[in-house]
């Protein structure tokens, strides 16, 4: 099943925030269900989308009806593929005189 069929697109989900900054530098929020409606207008000033990519209804939206270029709906909507961070755990540290703390990890 394709991910994109699990979760509606529409704005309202998994945007955090929407502000409309206009050309004196002022900013206004805009509402979940007037942001498609903004990003359509050509006014004057810029929006700010807050997205929350870890959202599947964000990613969703951006890849089905974001008005962006597409090398950007690939990188915003396109999978996650970083190498996730290792976090020493406790098999990781050892007492020792080599840190400030006492603490040091094996690599």
């Amino acid at each position: 099943m394709d991910t994109l069929d699990l979760a509606d697109a529409t704005p309202a989900t998994g945007i955090v925030w929407a502000y409309r900054f206009r050309a004196d530098g002022a900013a206004e929020p805009i509402p979940q269900d007037k942001i498609e409606a903004m990003l359509a207008e050509h006014g004057t000033g810029w929006i700010w989308l807050h997205l929350g990519l870890a959202d599947i209804r964000c990613r969703n939206w951006i890849a089905r009806r974001a008005p962006i270029s597409d090398l950007a709906r690939e990188v915003l909507a396109g999978p996650d593929t970083a190498p996730a961070p290792r976090y020493p755990g406790p098999r990781d540290c050892r007492r020792g005189a080599g840190s400030a703390s006492g603490i040091r990890t094996t690599r």
